[in-house]
């Protein structure tokens, strides 16, 4: 108990600095502006990283769509090159540098020539490939040059001469190898398809019976 004569208490002893209210007041803001600026940083960073992945999804569809239209172009300009480059290169079968000439220059056409066909008969039959004279073409010429290139697989020659007489086995290496290839690779494309419709058909079944 202080006496009568001792001075009062300061403003200082009874208020620490961090509970008087000019520096109650400041702490506050600095929390409210923190929070601003949390939150604000947030948003961004999700914004950027939005952003960052629909420029990925965008380049892994243009690499995509670039490859593919590579490969529809590439092979059908391929076709056409090594069979005009040899077209009187392969004397067991004439016919097969002309089937690559002819399958490459059809496959560039098809799409076009389908849009104009279709065009012109509107929505009739559109979905039946029998009634596409160009489908019907290109699927008689392929299992031609089925018939043309594996019945001489197995004996053609790529010597052009025997004794220095023409050698009447003789044909191209790079031509009869390269349409081996392609009827292969056709073929493989055509079961990968079909085993991804199958994949497809049973899982929706799947689902279908689970719901």
């Amino acid at each position: 108990m202080s006496s009568s004569g001792d001075a009062p208490p300061s403003y200082s002893s009874l208020f620490p600095d961090n509970l008087r209210p000019n520096h109650l007041g400041r702490n506050l803001r600095r929390g409210f502006s923190f929070r601003q600026t949390g939150e604000y940083d947030t948003t961004s960073s999700e914004t950027s990283s939005g952003l960052g992945k629909g420029c990925v999804g965008f380049c892994a569809s243009l690499g995509c769509g670039l490859f593919v239209l590579g490969l529809c172009l590439g092979i059908p300009i391929a076709m056409i090159a090594v069979g005009a480059g040899n077209l009187d290169d392969c004397e067991i079968e004439r016919l097969v540098p002309i089937w690559l000439v002819v399958m490459g220059v059809f496959q560039l056409v098809e799409g076009s020539f389908r849009s104009l066909y279709h065009g012109s008969r509107g929505d009739e039959d559109d979905n039946e490939a029998s009634k596409d004279p160009v489908a019907c073409f290109i699927f008689a010429w392929f299992i031609a040059g089925n018939v043309w290139v594996f019945s001489n697989w197995n004996e053609y020659s790529p010597e052009k001469t025997v004794n220095g007489t023409l050698n009447g086995n003789y044909c191209d290496d790079l031509t009869m190898k390269f349409s081996f290839g392609i009827i292969v690779t056709y073929y493989a494309l055509t079961g990968a398809v079909l085993l991804c419709l199958c994949l497809c058909c049973c899982i929706g079944g799947h689902g279908a019976r689970t719901d």
